[in-house]
């Protein structure tokens, strides 16, 4: 087969092709030689019929080494150009093409084989680089890598370990041979293992150099990394050795031990038109799902507004698989390649595998490419999401934690007993922990949700370190006193005898880290001996009251002084730790330390003495008391019953007075949302409510201290009577705790009503601080929306939205802080601004992405108008050229020398002049494409990238105007030097022209409407004219011939070029004299021939009509066998003389007489037409006509076979003098013979030829039959050509004996 080549792009949708490179794409398949290689001719497509003609060539150094290679043009050797390639190899380069001529090399644009012609011999290097293999070298040039490439392959992989000795392998090696299949992984290289003989596995698999390089390779063993081994191989390659096995480990390698990958189902042997079916099929279906899948990745990313994270994580997910299919095709396709090679497979298909390789690795290239598109809008998505969904999770946890942190502070702040201070500490405790797992949470979460949360936590943190150091401080100053030294029966001193003028109370009234060493020492001593004193006069106090003589009062004031000191002394201690951590702190002198450790020494002496005394009075005040307990508990619950009603009463008095707590409620919410018209009234009747919640709450409190009172009595009681009476006062409590509840919201409505006041004012201002926010949200909107922002405007407009974004966001937080204790209108207040700042979020968004777009616009803006200026001054050169082509623009081709000279040296300045120009504005444009690749990806940047591949496409039809203008100067050039021959071929088109014209009546559709002696006038005169025109064609060709012989038209390309140009316009006119001499000669005998013509055709269209006829369904009835062969007898007669006729009749088409060319076309359209009939007939009777056409062509073809063994015997009978038993016979009678034979043989061989041609046609012809009617006859008619198949090889050993029987004949006679 002729070869052939395809050209085409790698080019992805957004990369500059120039006009020239696209002009050259297509297959081009051989079509002559010259200059030693062929030439290639494309062969235009649907899209490609109204382009010009393209051709492939080559070019020798005859005219310069700077203009030899492979060229592309409309012409070889002149003409447009529109690609070239300095490459000189027998075959065109698969890359390196510069488009235009004078333009860089183009990457993506190949060149690559599809048919290889036999003889045809490989040498260009450049067309397998790098491989060493033909066919090979397209995949690599433009191989495009995977993302993930890094990512190890899933497809488990199963090696085969085999012996070439078979049986006779040793029985070390015979254990071992077997598939290994894949299973797991050691030292970051996949393991695999086979069944053993005894059960046991066998394990192949791969050591590192972490025991040394003795140690390392590839191993075969019982286990994994285990003592047992059979065999080694010293390679460390991803997968096991082929070969180089030890086996035993510490042997010699065995030679005839190979483990290889089992093989594919392309590596199988099939015919190689079966194996290029299938990996044809492959790719269509992976290209196929690889562009439905991009297709529907494009929209799906291509959708505007909010864009779901399910629907990317699909489109990525789809092209992820097409990327996994197409790389296994590839992979598929490459075995196909390797397998075909092994098989010999012809070059054809080789070439074809190779295209299908390139198919496969474009649309990979496209699927990754679109995948990694893909991967950044779902990350992109994913952050967004992530965001939404960490700050929900964050106001979900915010209020949780809130609440948390502000019950632990309440309770810290009113922690006035030990039992409140340790669930004071447990709720910090709590709080803390919460507060810790969130911040632990948080950086996990999204980056602006994660800043957020950690400043909100880590400010609740702080809060829960400041409540837990208040309440360290509190539990060391002593105001929770230890229950050993405070558990004497009664309760500890209330707040109000505590020493509140003590200035040190907090530890914190001596400024310690601003005193002087000396100035810290003596107050640490002043607070010590002070603390000692008041301590002695209190332990003076008690010594004198416990003793069996002392009273009550006596006893338990002693006791109350003791408590008060110890509280001191703690407090002292506090002070003086504290003054023991400045002296180290600030490394004071060693007699200070001393001192401070003296005084905390002296103060714990006094604490145990203060703490011993206490527990001596307890001793002494217990059992005395016991009694006056007892009366108390007999007589005292009366008075606290009584008590306690007085309370309950008074409780019921304020909620009588106060009224429902709903109505109340809503007085308040009232109160806050119209307080300028019900504030003042609202809040003097909730202060009244107050005071009289207040006096209750005298009451219940003096109630709660007998009730109180009668439990302390009753504790005290003996266990017989302590249990009744711990009833009745347990039942008082439960009493007054009741009271209690019920009027503790009375004594919070005017402090609730001032927090809702302070909140409304609150929500005012962070409303306020909304609207500017929304304010200035307008004003960056309208900012953006002006056309042809600066730069000033967009980076005010982002300088504002991200003040924005920090002013919102405050106003958030504060709005979230304040929520919480929020109801009623206030709340829908809240929401309602809390909405509000959603949409104020949202805007932000939307005008942070409209400033980035901004500011790509206004990049690009700049990019593309250096661009325009760039491309503008070389679009300023075309009006240039048609400037300097002034003299040649009206057709003008012979222009005075002295004219032509000045103009011809300008054209080549100019051209110079363009070339330079071209270059420099592509050379601007690649400098603005590398800019714009600069800026981020997006919408804008690929419509700059698109204004950019418009711009490149003006500069290069620009570039190929210049070079059209070296081409054409060339030729110009050319032509001054063969004025003479061009005048004489002009005056040969003018003869033509006249000749022409003076016979308009053969060139007319007239034939059978013009008279015969008008007719005859047109041909006397046309033929005249044509006769006086031929010696001026010869005259002008005499020239032009000896121009074409001199030296300089053979070296010259251009002359060449010109002088074959002119040599083909004057053979174009010569014809069409030549082609009225002939009209003028036949016009006559034209007319009859149409008539004879048109009466064929209307009896044609006779028979056609019968054969309809004949073909028309019966219905049901079925015709018999006879009929059936008729009409088939019938129809394919009427087909042969439909077909000869229009065989006959087609030379007409082309006939020089116009009249006779029309009138014949109609007639030809008839026979179109009635063919379509006869076809539809044929359809519409085919189940009657395929087994009649079948029974007519065996009976023809046993005629046939009876004509060819009748020409046989003939034959045969002429060789009979032969067959005698003498092989050497008289000289005379030998030559006679052997004509007979010769003359029989090609007799015989004109009747072979015919029947042979006539067994082919027939068995194609009935080969679209179908049904069982046919099939009989079918296979008779193919034995039937077997047959004649036999018969002419016997005729061609007839032959040979014949020639042999000659040339013996020869020999003997010499």
């Amino acid at each position: 087969p002729k070869s052939s080549f395809v050209v085409y792009s790698t080019a992805g949708k957004f990369e500059v092709v120039p006009p020239s490179a696209k002009a050259i794409l297509g297959e081009y398949v051989e079509d002559g030689t010259n200059h030693g290689r062929r030439v290639y001719r494309r062969l235009k497509s649907a899209e490609q019929k109204g382009l010009p003609e393209v051709l492939m060539f080559f070019w020798d150094a005859r005219d310069g080494k700077d203009l030899s290679g492979w060229w592309f043009g409309d012409k070889v050797g002149g003409g447009k150009v529109l690609a070239r390639s300095l490459a000189s190899g027998n075959m065109p380069p698969q890359k390196g093409w510069r488009c235009p001529v004078d333009g860089p090399p183009q990457k993506h644009i190949l060149c690559v084989p599809k048919v290889r012609a036999k003889e045809e011999e490989v040498e260009d290097e450049e067309m397998t680089p790098n491989t060493g293999k033909r066919g090979r070298g397209i995949a690599s040039a433009v191989a495009v890598d995977a993302p993930h490439s890094k990512r190890r392959n899933t497809q488990e992989q199963t090696f085969i370990l085999s012996s070439t000795l078979g049986e006779e392998a040793p029985e070390a090696t015979r254990r071992l041979v077997g598939e290994y299949s894949q299973s797991g992984n050691n030292h970051g290289k996949r393991t695999f293992q086979k069944p053993g003989a005894d059960g046991n596995p066998i394990w192949l698999y791969y050591w590192d150099f972490r025991d040394g390089r003795e140690n390392s390779g590839w191993w075969l063993g019982e286990t994994v990394g285990g003592d047992k081994v059979y065999g080694r191989a010293e390679q460390h390659g991803n997968v096991p050795a082929a070969k180089g096995w030890k086996i035993p480990f510490d042997g010699g390698v065995k030679s005839d031990v190979t483990l290889v990958l089992k093989g594919h189902d392309e590596e199988v042997e099939m015919p190689e038109e079966e194996r290029l079916e299938k990996a044809t099929q492959m790719v269509r279906g992976a290209e196929a799902e690889a562009e439905k899948a991009i297709e529907t990745a494009q929209s799906v990313l291509a959708t505007q507004g909010d864009v779901f994270e399910e629907g990317v994580r699909a489109a990525f997910d789809l092209l992820q698989a097409q990327v996994n299919v197409l790389q296994k095709a590839k992979g598929s396709l490459l075995r196909h390649s390797t397998a075909a090679k092994k098989q010999h497979a012809s070059e054809e298909v080789e070439a074809e595998l190779g295209l299908l390789e390139e198919r496969v690795q474009a649309a990979l290239g496209s699927a990754i490419q679109e995948m990694e598109k893909a991967k950044e809008k779902l990350d992109k998505v994913e952050m967004e999401m992530s965001e939404v969904r960490d700050a929900k999770a964050i106001e979900e946890k915010l209020a949780t934690l809130l609440e948390a942190v502000a019950q632990a502070e309440l309770a810290t702040d009113e922690a006035t007993t030990d039992a409140a201070a340790a669930k004071a500490r447990g709720l910090i405790k709590v709080a803390q922990h919460a507060v810790k797992a969130a911040l632990e949470t948080a950086r996990h979460f999204a980056p602006e949700a994660s800043t957020l949360a950690t400043k909100e936590y880590t400010s609740l943190r702080d809060r829960c370190a400041a409540a837990e150091e208040r309440l360290a401080m509190w539990e060391g100053s002593g105001m929770a006193v230890e229950a050993d030294a405070m558990d004497l029966g009664t309760e500890g001193p209330h707040d109000g005898d505590a020493e509140d003028g003590d200035d040190t109370a907090n530890g914190k009234a001596i400024d310690i880290p601003f005193l002087p060493e000396a100035e810290l020492m003596k107050r640490l001593s002043i607070k010590v001996v002070d603390a000692e004193v008041k301590a002695k006069e209190a332990l003076e106090m008690s010594q004198a009251a416990f003793n069996d003589e002392s009273d009550d009062k006596e006893v338990e004031k002693s006791m109350r002084a003791l408590q008060e000191n110890l509280i001191s002394i703690r407090r002292a201690q506090k002070v003086v730790t504290d003054g023991a951590a400045e002296v180290e702190k600030r490394s004071m002198s060693t007699s200070s330390v001393d001192a401070v450790a003296a005084l905390a020494a002296r103060l714990e002496v006094v604490k145990a003495r203060l703490g011993q005394e206490l527990v001596k009075g307890k001793r002494m005040s217990k059992q005395p008391r016991r009694k006056e307990f007892q009366s108390q508990a007999e007589d005292g619950i009366p008075g606290a019953l009584l008590a306690v009603t007085e309370a309950e009463a008074a409780v019921e008095s304020v909620a009588a007075e106060a009224g429902d707590m709903e109505w109340r409620r809503t007085q308040l919410e009232t109160g806050v949302e119209f307080a300028s018209q019900y504030g003042a009234e609202i809040r003097k009747v909730l202060t009244d409510t107050e005071a009289a919640a207040d006096a209750a709450q005298a009451t219940v409190t003096a109630a709660r201290a007998l009730v109180d009172e009668q439990l302390r009595a009753a504790q005290q009681l003996p266990e017989a009577e302590k249990e009744a009476s711990l009833a009745e006062v347990t039942a008082l409590r439960q009493r007054m705790v009741d009271a209690q509840r019920r009027l503790n919201p009375f004594k919070r409505m005017r402090t609730e009503f001032d927090q809702q006041m302070h909140a409304k004012q609150e929500l005012e201002d962070i409303s306020r601080k909304m609207e500017e926010v929304e304010s200035e949200g307008e004003r960056v909107v309208a900012t953006l929306a002006a056309p042809s922002l600066s730069e000033d405007e967009i980076a005010g407009a982002e300088e504002s939205v991200k003040q924005m974004k920090v002013n919102l966001s405050n106003v958030m937080r504060q709005l979230a802080q304040r929520d919480k204790n929020l109801g009623g209108s206030l709340r829908d207040r809240s929401v309602s601004i809390q909405g509000r700042g959603n949409e104020l979020s949202s805007l932000l968004l939307e005008l942070k992405a409209r400033a980035t777009k901004e500011r790509q616009r206004l990049g690009s803006r700049v990019i593309l108008q250096k661009a325009e200026r760039a491309v503008a001054q070389v679009e300023s050169l075309p009006g240039r050229i048609k400037a300097v082509e002034a003299l040649w623009a009206d057709g003008t081709e012979v222009v005075p020398e002295a004219k032509a000279k000045p103009a011809l040296e300008a054209a080549d300045e100019l051209a110079v002049e363009v070339d330079e120009a071209v270059q420099s504005a592509k050379d601007s444009l690649l400098e603005r494409l590398v800019e714009l690749k600069r800026l981020p990806k997006g919408e804008v940047s690929l419509e700059a990238a698109a204004t950019l591949q418009q711009m490149q496409a003006r500069v290069d039809k620009v570039g190929l105007r210049g070079s059209q203008l070296k081409v054409d100067t060339s030729a110009r050039r050319a032509r001054l030097s063969i004025p003479e021959v061009i005048q004489a071929v002009i005056a040969a088109e003018g003869k033509a022209k006249q000749a022409m014209e003076a016979a308009p009546a053969l060139a007319e559709d007239n034939l059978e409407s013009i008279s015969s002696e008008k007719l005859k006038k047109a041909c006397e005169d046309g033929a005249a004219v044509a006769k006086k025109a031929l010696p001026t064609f010869a005259e002008a060709r005499k020239a032009l011939e000896a121009r074409q012989r001199e030296p300089k038209a053979r070296s010259s390309p251009s002359l060449s070029t010109e002088l074959s140009r002119l040599a083909a316009r004057l053979g174009a006119a010569e014809s069409q004299v030549q082609g009225l001499l002939t009209a003028s000669q036949n016009a006559i005998g034209n007319k009859t021939t149409l008539k004879e013509q048109a009466k064929r055709v209307a009896a044609l269209q006779e028979a056609v009509a019968e054969a309809e006829l004949l073909t028309l369904p019966l219905g049901d009835e079925r015709p018999s066998d006879e009929a059936g062969d008729a009409m088939a007898e019938k129809v394919e007669a009427v087909q042969q003389q439909l077909a000869a006729w229009c065989a006959s009749a087609e030379p007409f088409r082309k006939d020089p007489h116009g009249g006779m060319r029309a009138a014949m076309c109609r007639l030809l359209e008839k026979g179109a037409q009635l063919q379509t009939q006869l076809d539809a007939a044929k359809v519409s009777a085919r189940g009657q006509l395929e087994p009649g056409l079948c029974r007519i062509f065996v009976r023809r073809g046993r005629e046939q076979l009876k004509r060819m063994d009748a020409a046989m015997a003939k034959a045969e009978q002429a060789e009979g003098p032969f067959l005698k038993g003498e092989e050497v016979l008289e000289p005379a009678l030998s030559a006679k013979t052997i004509k007979a034979c010769e003359e029989a043989a090609g007799a015989a061989q004109k009747i072979f030829d015919e029947s042979l041609g006539f067994f082919s046609s027939k068995c194609s012809q009935v080969s679209a039959f179908s049904g069982d009617d046919c099939s009989k006859s079918i296979e008779e008619l193919q034995q039937l050509a077997k047959r004649a198949g036999a018969s002419m090889q016997k005729l061609k050993q007839f032959r040979a004996d014949t020639e042999g029987r000659k040339s013996k004949a020869v020999k003997v006679k010499a």
